[in-house]
C-alpha cells in the first residue's frame, strides 16, 4: 500500500512561483513512483492540506506524511500547519499521520547554497 505524501509550503500570489512547487512535487514523485504526492498550499493558492489529503485518500493511502516545505520553524511551521494536520487527524482517524522535519539546517541545503554561489562566480 502506497504512502501518501503532502508537501505543503506557503503558497503566492505569483503563479510562477506555485507552479515551481508543483514541478518540485511532480519530479519527488518521478523519483519515488512507490508513493503517492500531492501539493498543498497555506495561502493564495489551492489546494489546502485537506484538500490534498482528500485527495491522496481516494487512492486508498492509510498512511499520510506531511512534509513541510519550509526553510524554518516559524509561526506557519509550529502553530498553522500543526493545526491543520490535528484537524486532519480528527476527521480521519483511523488514518496515520507523520509530519516530517521541515527543511531547516541540512547538510545538502549547505551543498546547494554554495552551488548556488559558485554559479553566480
Amino acid at each position: 500500500m502506497p504512502i501518501g505524501v503532502v508537501i505543503i509550503t506557503h503558497g503566492s500570489k505569483r503563479k510562477e512561483a506555485n507552479d515551481e512547487i508543483r514541478l518540485l512535487v511532480k519530479m519527488i514523485q518521478e523519483r519515488d513512483p512507490t508513493n503517492l504526492y500531492q501539493t498543498a498550499f497555506l495561502q493564495f493558492e489551492q489546494p489546502a492540506l485537506g484538500a490534498a489529503v482528500d485527495q491522496l485518500l481516494s487512492n486508498g493511502v492509510q498512511t499520510m506524511v506531511v512534509m513541510p516545505y519550509f526553510l524554518v520553524t516559524g509561526n506557519h511551521l509550529s502553530i498553522d500547519i500543526m493545526g491543520l494536520i490535528k484537524d486532519e487527524q480528527e476527521k480521519h482517524p483511523d488514518i496515520k499521520f507523520l509530519v516530517a522535519r521541515h527543511l531547516g539546517i541540512h547538510p545538502g541545503l549547505v551543498d546547494i547554497v554554495l552551488d548556488r554561489i559558485s554559479e553566480c562566480i
